[in-house]
């Protein structure tokens, strides 16, 4: 099996630290691109000690890196991956959400739990819930995937 090439948007956050942790060593994933506004340009090894390994140094998150990616997990905070993920969807592009945008399928249900409108409520019914005990099969043919968030898997 040939590596894949993997972005991650929202790198320097808790949750993109563990995802790079899991990936690093992969032995079919080569980390294409990491993104963080906040340490653009510096190498993710000033900033992670533990990635001493790595070549990588932060983008932008729209930059053009991503679009060279088969799969992008978004480790970003609720309401940024929907502003980003139809133009990657559209490049043929994987996507595997941490967030919480796209968890809710009722677009009503979105706005009174986030208080505010969701900016691709037609990309939420092509979403698929990341429970991989129940939904496994569906999560093999996803273009989509939203991870579930901690209370379903700390249940499980």
């Amino acid at each position: 099996m040939n590596k894949k090439n993997i972005g991650v948007i929202g790198g320097s956050g808790y949750g993109g630290e563990e995802l790079l942790s899991l990936i690093s060593n992969h032995e079919y994933i080569n980390l294409k691109a990491v993104s963080s506004r906040e340490h653009k340009g510096k190498p993710i090894s000033s900033v992670f000690n533990s990635f001493v390994n790595f070549d990588l140094v932060f983008v932008d998150p729209e930059d053009s890196v991503f679009l060279e990616c088969e799969a992008v997990f978004f480790c970003t905070p609720h309401g940024v991956s929907m502003s980003m993920t139809k133009a990657l969807l559209d490049a043929g592009i994987k996507i595997i959400d941490l967030s919480a945008d796209f968890r809710i399928k009722d677009h009503d249900t979105w706005k009174k739990w986030y208080g505010t409108e969701h900016k691709e409520p037609d990309l939420i019914k092509d979403s698929v819930y990341g429970l991989v005990d129940i939904y496994a099969e569906e999560i093999k043919k996803a273009n989509l995937v939203a991870v579930p968030g901690c209370y379903p898997t700390a249940s499980l």
